[in-house]
C-alpha cells in the first residue's frame, strides 16, 4: 500500500498561473473561494479513483466560465496519463509535455493537438504495478516497494489556446509549468482565464484492490430550505424553488445541502485510529456559486473516526440571494479523502 502521505488530497490542487493554491481555502481578506466569476475547474473525479491494471477509467471534470465578459470561450483540454513519475511527484511529469508537443513547438496552438471536453478516457497500463517498485526513486512502506501504480490526469481549463513556453522552464524550478493559456493575438492571459489541474489514479492488483474497496461518495438527494429538490432528466442537474431578491434589510437566506448515505463512508485500510482499528473516510462537501453569498465554502459530513456530524440542519451551507433579480448556479461538490468525488448542480433564479 502507499504511504499515508501519498493519500493526501492531491486532487484539491490546481496549478493557477504557476502559483499553487488549494481549492478548499481563501486566505483572510481575498474573494471566497465559493464565489465563482472566472475561469475555474470546481472538481474532477475518476469513474474508479483505485484500479485494476488494463482496467478503462474515465475523468471527468465540473468546469465554469464565470468571467462578466468573454472575449473567447473557455475549452477543457487533457494531457494523455503520465504513469508512475519519478517519486510520484507531479511535477517530473512536466518534460513530456514538450515530447508530446513536439510536432507543435513554441507559439503555436498546442490546444489543436490534445484531447478536449469534460470527460477523458484512459486505459490503465496492464504493467502499471510491477513497473512501479522498479523506478528509482518512487515510495517505500517499510523499506518494501510499494504495491501499486499511479497515472496522474492533467486536465486544463483555458479561456483562449494552450502554447509552449519558450526555453527551459525547469531551469528555474522543476514545478515551473512549462506552457501557458494564449489569446488570439498570442498574448499570455492570466489567472482569470487559465486554471491548470490534475487527477489521480491509483492501480491495484485484483486481491489488494478488493481489500481497499474506494467508491465515489453518493449524493442520494439535495436539501433546499427543508424541501427535498427533483433531479432533472439529467439526473445530476437540479432546478431550485424561485427565491426574492435582498432589498435593504429584507433578505431571506436559504439552507441547502446533499444527503449523503452512510453506506458512502467506507473503511480506509490504509489510516488507523490509536488502538490499530482501520479508520473510515473524511467525507465533506464543497460549495460554489454564481451570485449571492454562502456562509461556507465547505462542510464537513462525515468524520474519519466519528461518522456523520449531524443531519442536515448541521451540514446543510446557508445560501444568501443577491440585491438584484437573476440567475445563476449552485455547485455542490462532495468529495471524500482517498480521491473519491461526485457533484451536483442547482439551477437558481432570484425574482
Amino acid at each position: 500500500m502507499k504511504p499515508a502521505s501519498s493519500v493526501s488530497r492531491l486532487c484539491r490542487l490546481v496549478v493557477v498561473f504557476g502559483a499553487w493554491v488549494v481549492s478548499s481555502c481563501a486566505p483572510s481578506g481575498f474573494v471566497s473561494e465559493s464565489e465563482v466569476d472566472t475561469v475555474r475547474i470546481l472538481g474532477s473525479s475518476a469513474s474508479t479513483p483505485y484500479a485494476l491494471p488494463g482496467a478503462q477509467v474515465t475523468v471527468s471534470v465540473l468546469a465554469y466560465d464565470g468571467r462578466p465578459t468573454r472575449p473567447e470561450p473557455m475549452a477543457i483540454s487533457w494531457f494523455p496519463p503520465c504513469i508512475n513519475p519519478k517519486s510520484d511527484a507531479y511535477y517530473n511529469c512536466f518534460p513530456k509535455f514538450a515530447s508530446l508537443a513536439g510536432a507543435v513547438g513554441p507559439g503555436q496552438n498546442l490546444s489543436s493537438v490534445l484531447p478536449s471536453g469534460e470527460d477523458y478516457t484512459f486505459t490503465m497500463p496492464a504493467d502499471a504495478v510491477s513497473t512501479h517498485s522498479l523506478i528509482p526513486g518512487t515510495p517505500t512502506v517499510d523499506g518494501v516497494p510499494a504495491y501499486y501504480g499511479l497515472a496522474i490526469l492533467f486536465n486544463i481549463a483555458c479561456a483562449g489556446h494552450l502554447e509552449l513556453l519558450p526555453g527551459d522552464s525547469a531551469a528555474n524550478s522543476p514545478q515551473s509549468l512549462p506552457l501557458g493559456c494564449f489569446d488570439s493575438q498570442h498574448n499570455q492571459l492570466g489567472p482569470e482565464d487559465f486554471v491548470f489541474g490534475f487527477t489521480t489514479v491509483y492501480a491495484y492488483e485484483a486481491g489488494l484492490l478488493a481489500a481497499l474497496s474506494n467508491t465515489n461518495p453518493v449524493i442520494d438527494s439535495i436539501d433546499f430550505n427543508g424541501q427535498t429538490l427533483t433531479a432533472n432528466a439529467d439526473g445530476v442537474t437540479y432546478t431550485a424553488p424561485a427565491l426574492a431578491h435582498c432589498a435593504g434589510s429584507t433578505c431571506n437566506s436559504v439552507k441547502v445541502g446533499p444527503s449523503v448515505p452512510e453506506s458512502s463512508w467506507e473503511v480506509n485500510p490504509e489510516e488507523f485510529d490509536v488502538t490499530g482499528s482501520p479508520l473510515h473516510e473524511e467525507i465533506w462537501a464543497d460549495f460554489y456559486v454564481t451570485f449571492g453569498s454562502l456562509s461556507d465554502d465547505a462542510r464537513l459530513l462525515y468524520s474519519s473516526g466519528n461518522g456523520s456530524v449531524g443531519g442536515l440542519n448541521d451540514t446543510d451551507d446557508t445560501f444568501t440571494p443577491p440585491s438584484d433579480p437573476g440567475t445563476g448556479y449552485l455547485w455542490i461538490v462532495v468529495h471524500d479523502n482517498r480521491g473519491g468525488a461526485t457533484w451536483v448542480t442547482i439551477e437558481l433564479t432570484v425574482n
